[in-house]
């Protein structure tokens, strides 16, 4: 007899709570407490507790916080820990960005948060917003949609206020824009004031958090030139698993029969549907697998130089990024430019100048998009893949598309490829000019100007094309096809609109920075802004058109609504003294 020991092992799991403090004996939230050598990690409360669950004992601890020296525990005999961390003087000295302006971190008062170009490159992804994630304590994330060119992740510093949900304010190099389209390689860190103390500078508009964008500037020394490329795939990480076209007529028939109703499948058609049709209109279609492609690709590639002299510095960038749907005929297309200059004219007074753009192109098919006639059309694309009945093929062998008497006009593949097309273009120019002069009459003392013109333009085009599909009647073997309209009308329809808009900004800054008898710092800082943003914009839209190839609103006969059209401008001027 040959007798073979099988062995069994169960991996203990075991619960490592504590608190963490300082040397004072205040408790520090937000510490970041990682497992060594792993991806595990947590982050104490406002308590500086916290609590990890980790497999297997002893393990080591990594405790780090922003100005204290990092810290390794190792798990013992205990699992209540009590760690004291240390400040660290080199981080207090670190200059921080802070609103309009910089500071030593050891002489601030409020919270902020910061990250770093080298942590924002690390994982490749298309929206700048999207590698913010779980990068920065404090800030609240929530993305809504993994549409190309509309996946930008909603950011929140203080929750979600009563008014609206506002967003942070969002300034990139101290002026107002948007973040989603910048190209990661432009940006040197990113920070984010948390509390009513460090935003308190802004006003009305920080009262739900700020975020500070800075690019990148050139560096005295040999030019540096780099290239970063990549190349990600992107799939669905679950889809619900969905009745195939045996399951789908087995389980249809038997709700028949429980409910006292005869067969709404003959056994001709289950036999079919089963074994396969000669005639090729029954079938097993997995509407997913015909829909969705397996993966998605995205192409990053920018390319940045980098350099100057003791007189002149710059910092230049290029990006391209291209992003394909996981549905056919969606993608987005993306061209980013930057130029950063800073000159020193004389000893005491030097020019900033930055100049950047951006382009994008956002494309899917219509029926994703759709309102028409006045009544918004609920069903989407994706609304089809899920219900579309999969006892039929998606298409006939003469490449006609099918759809079922029980539910008319519904073919995913048909609206996909014959609805028609939505397409959206943006392009953004934005220029700023500093002037800064160092007063040689008394030491210390600094004047800035700033002024900045930022234009956007905005197009959509949305063009519907009637399409016919064939309907066969479920409920006969041999079912004679017929022509159904679509469900989204019978007419064809052009809407499009432009809208553009403008931002002047001006800023002055007197500032006053000096340390006496080496102990005694004084930084005075005084302030004022004006800006200005005027955004117009003009919408049409006509339908009925003879010629679907022709979609212009010259080929149009009918033009039931009127165009739109509005003009709105805010002014604001705001003066700051710290």
């Amino acid at each position: 007899m040959l007798m073979c020991p099988i062995g069994v092992a169960w991996a203990q799991t075991a619960t490592v709570r504590g608190v963490v403090k300082d040397t004072k004996n205040i408790s520090l939230p937000g510490v970041t407490v990682a497992v060594k050598g792993t991806k595990l990690a947590t982050a104490t409360d406002n308590n500086g507790r916290f609590k990890l669950n980790i497999s297997g004992s002893p393990v080591t601890l990594v405790f780090t916080y922003l100005g204290f020296k990092p810290k390794e525990v190792l798990t013992g005999s205990t699992n209540d820990l009590e760690v004291i961390m240390e400040a660290s003087a080199s981080d207090l000295n670190e200059v921080v960005i802070v609103g309009y302006g910089t500071q030593k971190r050891a002489s601030l008062l409020g919270s902020i948060s910061t990250v770093h170009a080298e942590e924002l490159t690390k994982v490749p992804v298309a929206n700048i917003s999207q590698a913010l994630v779980g990068k920065l304590p404090g800030l609240i994330t929530s993305q809504s949609s993994g549409l190309p060119g509309s996946d930008q992740v909603d950011l929140y510093v203080r929750g979600f206020s009563s008014l609206n949900k506002n967003s942070p304010l969002v300034l990139v190099d101290g002026i107002e824009r948007d973040l989603n389209n910048l190209d990661a390689s432009e940006i040197e860190s990113v920070t984010i004031l948390k509390d009513a103390a460090s935003a308190a500078v802004y006003g009305v508009r920080g009262a739900t958090g700020v975020i500070l964008v800075t690019t990148k500037r050139g560096k005295g020394g040999k030019p540096i030139f780099t290239y970063a490329s990549s190349y990600t795939l992107s799939s669905n990480t679950r889809m619900p698993d969905y009745l195939d076209g045996k399951e789908f007529v087995s389980w249809y028939n038997y709700a028949d029969e429980i409910n006292g109703r005869s067969h709404t499948f003959p056994d001709a058609v289950v036999n079919k549907v089963n074994n396969g049709d000669p005639d090729g209109i029954y079938g097993n279609t997995d509407w997913l697998n015909e829909m969705l492609k397996s993966t998605a690709p995205t192409l990053e590639q920018n390319i940045t130089l980098r350099g100057g002299s003791e007189s002149v510095k710059y910092f230049t960038s290029l990006g391209y990024l291209n992003q394909q749907g996981i549905i056919k005929g969606v993608d987005y297309t993306r061209y980013n430019l930057r130029t950063n200059l800073d000159a020193s004219v004389t000893k005491d007074f030097s020019i900033s100048l930055d100049v950047a753009g951006n382009t994008g192109a956002a494309n899917s098919p219509q029926v994703s998009n759709f309102t028409g006639n006045g009544n918004s059309v609920t069903t989407n694309l994706m609304n089809q893949i899920i219900t579309a009945h999969p006892y039929l093929n998606p298409t006939t062998p003469d490449g006609r598309y099918l759809t079922s008497s029980l539910l008319p006009g519904d073919n995913p593949l048909a609206a996909r490829d014959l609805s028609g097309y939505n397409d959206n273009d943006n392009t953004a120019i934005q220029t700023s000019l500093s002037l800064n002069y160092n007063a040689s009459f008394l030491k210390g003392l600094s004047f800035k100007v700033v002024g900045s013109y930022d234009k956007n333009f905005y197009h959509t085009k949305s063009f519907y094309t009637p399409y016919t599909v064939w309907t066969a009647d479920a409920t006969q073997a041999n079912p004679v096809l017929y022509e159904t309209a679509s469900p989204y009308g019978t007419v064809a329809m052009l809407s499009e609109s432009y809208s553009q808009s403008r931002r002047w900004t001006t800023q002055e800054f007197i500032n006053y920075k000096h340390t006496f008898n080496k102990k005694n710092n004084i930084d005075a800082l005084i302030v004022a802004e004006q800006s200005s943003y005027n955004i117009t914009g003009l919408a049409a839209s006509a339908q009925n058109f003879d010629l679907t190839d022709l979609d212009q609103f010259g080929f149009a006969k009918d033009n039931p609504n009127k165009p739109t059209g509005s003009d709105n401008t805010t002014n604001r001027l705001g003066y700051v003294g710290r």
